[in-house]
């Protein structure tokens, strides 16, 4: 069993409910990237500030940008849905790595 140093349960639990109740489309995109910003910036209180910009920065500025995306700016909803899904592998991937407990 992993040693998690971090626990983010609590806005992790309001994640996971964006992901499950999101629909494939723009909308439900942005609602999952809005929790994932708030994890992230939660993060960013509690990890050292050099191993945030290590570790997170990147990940917390790239949210941000898709977030501010409008619907005309992709290709169509599935272009959405994978910078998503690409994002959300990124900061499962850091958080491990990092050995953040997110939750279930």
């Amino acid at each position: 069993m992993a040693n998690w140093k971090y626990d983010i349960s609590i806005h992790g639990a309001a994640l996971h409910d964006a992901i499950n109740d999101a629909d494939e489309n723009y909308a439900g995109s942005k609602a999952v990237l809005d929790k994932m910003i708030e994890c992230l910036e939660h993060i960013k209180s509690i990890i050292p500030e050099d191993d945030f910009e290590i570790y997170f920065d990147d990940l917390l500025e790239d949210a941000r940008l898709f977030a501010e995306n409008e619907p005309e700016d992709y290709l169509d909803e599935q272009d959405a849905v994978e910078n998503v899904d690409y994002l959300l592998s990124n900061f499962y991937d850091a958080c491990d790595g990092y050995r953040i407990w997110i939750g279930t």
